[in-house]
């Protein structure tokens, strides 16, 4: 967990591993990207493995004290939506 898990989720299945994968969402002052780029960055960490084999990608908020719920609320974000298994 945390940034660039694309490349993660390349290396973990081209070592034929399974992963479940998530992309770090932070909010802070001086953080490295705001909450709403972060979860933009999900949402296209996603999309990019939706329905794959061996990576389960999802959204990764770093703590409560980095990203509030109204955040993540907003921003609509959920499994369902995102295809993902239960």
């Amino acid at each position: 967990m945390y940034y660039f898990e694309e490349e993660v989720a390349k290396a973990t299945k081209d070592a034929g591993l399974r992963g479940v994968l998530g992309q770090t969402v932070i909010g802070f002052p001086g953080g490295r990207e705001d909450a709403g780029r972060g979860l933009a960055r999900a949402e296209r960490f996603m999309q990019a493995f939706k329905g794959d084999p061996l990576i389960v990608a999802t959204v990764a908020p770093h703590s409560m004290y980095t990203v509030d719920a109204d955040t993540l609320r907003l921003r609509g974000i959920s499994p369902a939506r995102m295809g993902r298994r239960s």
